[in-house]
């Protein structure tokens, strides 16, 4: 029984790769593909709202159901956990082979905030590079701790910033539910709308930025918003940051390098997938009528 979280023991030579890890890496890539793709050619917000205002065609809100299913909020969380995971790893390496495993990670980390930053300035300002060298430092410091005190730190900081997240959204959707249940004030319902006019504005904006001259969209990002790497930092750490201290948990204990019996697995397995899933699955009809509805007239 229990959940192994005991420190497992580490091995004289620490295998250079962990096949599970890779083929889970790769799997999860692909699938945060699929969410980001859509706000490549256009702002962030297609990538939760398809296409932006308009109508939508079935086969859009079939397609963002389906991505809300199987990938939203589940390949960023897999690739935070393994992104914790290999921070370890690398680290048992280096110091396996007489290196200053840390040392050489906190450079490494150094290395992926500046290709971050490039990144974000130069292709793309969904980046999301420099966010995990932030929650990466971050997690250095907690390295040498226990499995089981390092999970229960990690579920307290993700539980209380996604309660903390929730309470700051809770007048926006009580003020849409309103609108959509033709039960709101005029003041509540003008409210909604400026605010909704107000995201358009900024989407019509954006995207004629995107789509016109490379040098544009560059120097918009670098002169318009150069701190926005470290905002999203600020913003999405206390959700990026848990993950990676579970990753680290579970290296720890042995999950990924075969350390946790089988059965023990199997039942993981079915039980995170199949409450996780059934939850997903029951709201999904929900999200899509939010999806085809239009209130922004």
């Amino acid at each position: 029984g229990g959940l192994h979280l005991h420190r497992h023991p580490q091995l004289i030579a620490p295998p250079a790769r962990i096949a599970a890890l890779d083929l889970i890496r790769g799997v999860v890539v692909l699938g945060i593909v699929a969410i980001n793709v859509a706000s490549f050619a256009g702002p962030p917000s297609w990538s939760y709202m398809p296409g932006g205002a308009g109508p939508r065609s079935t086969a859009d809100i079939w397609a963002f159901a389906t991505g809300f299913v199987l990938f939203e909020g589940k390949m960023r969380a897999l690739f935070s956990i393994l992104f914790g995971a290999g921070l370890l790893l690398f680290i048992d390496r280096a110091e396996a082979a007489g290196r200053d495993g840390a040392g050489l990670q906190l450079r490494r980390l150094g290395w992926l905030a500046l290709f971050g930053y490039l990144h974000f300035a130069l292709l793309w300002d969904g980046d999301i590079l420099f966010l995990y060298a932030a929650a990466g430092l971050a997690a250095l410091l907690l390295r040498r701790a226990d499995p089981a005190p390092m999970l229960a730190a990690a579920l307290l900081l993700f539980t209380a910033w996604q309660i903390n997240g929730a309470t700051k959204w809770v007048d926006a959707a009580s003020a849409e539910q309103l609108v959509r249940a033709g039960a709101a004030s005029a003041k509540t319902e003008a409210g909604y709308h400026a605010q909704i006019a107000k995201r358009r504005l900024q989407d019509a904006e954006a995207l004629v930025v995107k789509r016109g001259p490379y040098w544009r969209d560059v120097g918009h990002k670098v002169m318009e918003k150069p701190f926005y790497p470290l905002t999203l930092v600020v913003v999405v750490i206390g959700e990026t940051l848990p993950w990676m201290l579970i990753g680290m948990a579970l290296h720890r204990s042995g999950f990924f390098a075969g350390g946790w019996p089988r059965r023990r697995l199997w039942q993981m397995a079915l039980i995170g997938t199949g409450l996780g899933g059934l939850a997903t699955l029951a709201i999904a009809p929900a999200v899509a009528r939010l999806v085809g509805t239009d209130l922004s007239a």
